[in-house]
């Protein structure tokens, strides 16, 4: 429980968007008259007029830019906020800007011709400056140099390799649906979700997305999957330590080729038509990060071919690394996605999710440390004890990625966080597992063997000896000490 919440809460906390709430309480609010055939409301509900008298949705407009917000109030009025020393563009039609700044529709008090000559228009604007952002987004998703207090200690490759198909410039999937919504119901959302695709995959390599489908209850579809190849990496279904889940990118196997299909939540499909900034932001968010993982795999299969299906040697290497793979090529999602959510909302939602996934692991951990000693069940203490190093490994990963970006530190004398790692000792540790993960993203698309994925074995390994287990590998399999 503890850890949903934290991560519930969070979700919450980014929800309440309160910078957009003070910067519109610094606008200079008046009525205006609305046209004679009466106003209509865009389902984006408020519209933004930059000062090149360009329009946007207000939740996709930079608040650096903005001279004045608009609304409908009634067909006869309007809602208009100024800033100071703007004013409307003298040519302003408010229902032709309206309807270009909606993403699938409008209503309107009246259904005349007038009104109808607008439809044409919908999502003119609106889908043109999704574009925008999303492509403006994608510039420096890429590694780019490291700061200099590690430059003599890592090596400088060159350039990233970008494996990018030329014929993707517009690539589209095509949405499937299991449960909760239909075709018809979101067609507005897969208008968007396919702009954000087209724009990714000028920077992206997308060739393997199977696909995506939309699901009304993801924990039970998850809960009930059947992997079909070998190598799949575990997935976690819903649990106290993850909460909500939205979105899971999977690896599928499809001719003989490893793919990636997503299984998204219904409910990021109504976040991409929210009304509210910070839930569209979020959905998002959530899309870019799981086009980002798909992007992962034709990264690593670009450098390694084959690597992903082909088996890992020995019984020690694969035991271990099956619990740390979904962070690898979560660091890298994080990274590309962070450009894309207010930065330092998001990363305070991430270090109360990684206090608490420390907090709850070391409470789970010890106290089936302490049963052990009755029940004698190494199977048992393993199943506590590895998927809760699994979370630890994947949020920090989560957090150390997004932070990446920005520079920011994960690393303060004192909050939750620092306290969680002083009393977990792993404050050393988790500055180690940056620096490797930051090594690891400096070589994206370009690594020299499946060896730099399994290095990163050790700190799974770390995070078992602080529970005094030491696993190794023995001829008649692996041995577990615990001490």
């Amino acid at each position: 429980m503890l850890v949903r919440d934290s991560h519930n809460k969070g979700l919450k906390e980014i929800f309440k968007s309160n910078h957009r709430e003070i910067f519109l309480r610094t606008l200079d609010w008046t009525i205006k008259s609305a046209p004679t055939v009466g106003a209509i409301l865009p389902d984006c509900v408020v519209i933004a007029i930059n000062k090149e008298a360009e329009i946007a949705p207000l939740m996709l407009a930079g608040h650096d830019d903005i001279s004045a917000v608009v609304m409908p109030v009634s067909p006869g009025k309007l809602l208009v906020g100024i800033t100071d020393g703007c004013a409307l563009p003298r040519s302003f039609n408010y229902n032709a800007e309206a309807a270009r700044a909606s993403y699938s529709f409008f209503l309107s008090s009246r259904n005349n011709a007038e009104i109808l000559s607008l439809c044409p228009v919908i999502a003119e604007r609106s889908i043109f400056v999704l574009d925008e952002e999303v492509t403006s987004g994608i510039q420096d998703v890429f590694p780019q140099s490291l700061p200099s207090r590690l430059e003599d200690d890592l090596v400088k490759p060159g350039p990233t390799y970008r494996p990018i198909d030329p014929d993707l410039s517009k690539f589209q999937s095509n949405p499937s649906f299991d449960g909760g919504e239909d075709r018809k119901a979101i067609q507005g959302q897969i208008k968007q979700l396919r702009t954000i695709e087209s724009a990714l995959s000028r920077a992206l390599p997308l060739s393997r997305l199977d696909g995506i489908t939309f699901v009304g209850d993801l924990p039970a579809v998850l809960r009930n999957l059947d992997r079909d190849f070998d190598n799949a990496p575990p997935i976690e279904s819903d649990s106290r330590e993850f909460g909500m889940r939205a979105a899971q990118m999977l690896r599928v196997v499809q001719s003989g080729k490893i793919k990636g299909h997503i299984l998204m939540s219904s409910a990021v499909a109504r976040a991409l038509k929210s009304s509210d900034g910070a839930e569209k932001e979020f959905g998002i968010y959530t899309v870019v990060r799981e086009l980002a993982l798909v992007a992962t795999i034709e990264y690593v299969e670009f450098a390694l071919p084959g690597a992903l299906l082909s088996p890992i040697e020995g019984e020690l290497d694969p035991w271990l690394y099956r619990n740390v793979d979904a962070a690898l090529h979560g660091y890298v999602a994080s990274y590309i996605a962070a450009r894309y959510i207010d930065e330092q909302e998001m990363v305070e939602a991430k270090r109360h999710l990684l206090a608490d996934c420390i907090n709850r692991m070391r409470i789970d951990v010890l106290s089936e440390r302490l049963s052990y000693r009755d029940h004698g069940d190494l199977e048992e203490l393993l199943n506590v004890t590895l998927p809760a190093i699994r979370y630890v490994l994947l949020f920090a990963a989560d957090l150390l990625g997004h932070n990446a970006v920005s520079g920011r530190s994960a690393f303060r004398e004192t909050d939750e966080l620092h306290n969680s790692l002083e009393e977990a000792g792993l404050t050393n540790w988790l500055e180690a597992y940056r620096v490797d993960l930051m090594k690891f993203h400096k070589q994206l698309g370009r690594w020299g063997s499946f060896d730099e994925f399994l290095s990163f074995n050790v700190h799974v390994e770390r995070l078992l000896w602080q529970f005094g287990m030491f696993p190794w590998e023995k001829p008649e399999g692996i041995w577990v000490e615990v001490r």
